[in-house]
């Protein structure tokens, strides 16, 4: 019996025991993120000067900030837009991808070759760059963490 395509790529994958962890802490995180206005019973937003600079402890998990602002309300706040610019930004280059394929595919010839000459041009342009400034953001971090804790 013939195995589909799907079948033979995902019957190795409950042996991957770093696959699921991943998936879980992923998981867990976004749902906790999405969560997060049952979770938390504090405004990301709301100043409180009587609790500035507080250490964790029960009534704010993770401490307050220097405005009285509770750090794990503002923590999964954060996740949420975090997610909502990976989806955005998945959804639109899904959306690009799709239309240029489908008219390179379509129209072939002179199209097909314009759209993959400007591929490979952005390819060779934008990858250096954003190596580069990858390279440069961690080594910026990693001197003004040795900074910091000096």
């Amino acid at each position: 019996m013939k195995r589909s395509l799907f079948a033979r790529a995902t019957r190795h994958l409950p042996r991957h025991g770093m696959l699921w962890a991943g998936l879980a802490l992923v998981g867990s995180i976004s749902l906790a993120a999405l969560l997060a206005p049952f979770l938390v019973p504090f405004s990301p937003t709301a100043l409180d000067v009587n609790a500035i600079l507080q250490p964790p402890g029960t009534v704010h998990l993770l401490g307050t900030d220097a405005l009285g602002r509770d750090v794990l309300a503002r923590l999964l706040y954060g996740g949420r837009v975090s997610l909502w610019v990976g989806f955005v930004a998945v959804g639109l280059s899904v959306a690009i991808g799709l239309f240029l394929g489908l008219c390179a595919g379509y129209f072939g010839g002179l199209v097909d070759e314009g759209i993959m000459a400007c591929k490979s041009a952005s390819v060779g342009t934008i990858r250096p760059k954003l190596s580069l400034m990858s390279g440069m953001t961690s080594s910026n971090l990693a001197v003004s963490g040795v900074w910091d804790f000096l």
